[in-house]
């Protein structure tokens, strides 16, 4: 074979598998809803009203509910859109902003580099489906 018909193949073979990955990503666990007994729609309904209330307790100053319900909703973040969701990303993101602002920093610091590590996976995994686009 020539060294451009391989370098199709190859390239072929990666965004395939990349896009294999992407949609089995976005593809819920069974054993994420029978865990809780929650259906994925309650799970997103319970999510968005967490949101406000975190919203709504932090505009109150009460930070420390504000990260347990935090907590919550990155509980129901990932069984209403998965562990790879952008709005699971977002509810983490949100836990690790109010640690911060408790004083909690280690704990934050602890949350911050596993979201970016997440990032990091996610862009570099991603890069060549994004680059045949």
């Amino acid at each position: 074979m020539k060294k451009t018909a391989i370098r199709k193949l190859v390239k072929t073979s990666i965004a395939c598998f990349f896009i294999i990955f992407i949609a089995l990503g976005n593809i819920p666990l069974k054993s994420q809803q029978n865990t809780t007994g929650l259906s994925q729609n309650e799970a997103r309904e319970l999510w968005e009203q967490r949101q406000f209330e975190v919203e709504d307790l932090y505009m109150q100053g009460e930070l420390e509910e504000a990260l347990k319900l935090a907590a919550e909703a990155s509980g129901l973040s990932v069984i209403a859109y998965g562990a790879t969701d952008p709005n699971t990303f977002n509810s983490r993101l949100t836990e690790a902003l109010l640690m911060a602002e408790m004083g909690l920093l280690e704990e934050a610091n602890v949350l911050y580099e596993q979201l970016l590590s997440r990032l990091r996976i996610r862009i570099n995994l991603n890069w060549p489906y994004w680059f045949l686009m």
